[in-house]
């Protein structure tokens, strides 16, 4: 009986070491896609510009903020993989505003 349950707890043990397939399950992997740390600035035309700080200003800045489009899946194999294409049809994805948080904007 002993060694019935060590081999049975033998073989589930190594089971779900096996069934750790996907990178985000994997606690290794902590690193893919990480920019490296940075300090944030800007470049700004002239001195006089730098001095009133004012991001908007400089023609180095790009806002991010208004409405983008928003694809919500349910699984990560369902994910769009070509989302970076220019010709991609994204007529069937939502429109979120930007800043926000997409739950708010009624996802999830």
């Amino acid at each position: 009986m002993k060694k019935v349950f060590i081999v049975l707890f033998g073989g589930l043990l190594f089971s779900n070491i096996n069934a750790q397939n996907n990178e985000w399950e994997d606690p290794t992997i902590y690193e893919r896609n990480k920019f490296q740390g940075h300090v944030d600035f800007i470049a700004y035309e002239n001195d006089q510009q730098a001095r009133v700080d004012d991001f908007s200003e400089s023609p180095y800045f790009l806002s991010l903020n208004g409405t983008w489009k928003f694809d919500l899946v349910n699984t990560p194999a369902e994910r769009p993989t070509d989302f970076y294409e220019v010709d991609l049809d994204d007529s069937k994805w939502s429109d979120i505003k930007v800043p926000s948080n997409w739950e708010l904007e009624g996802f999830g």
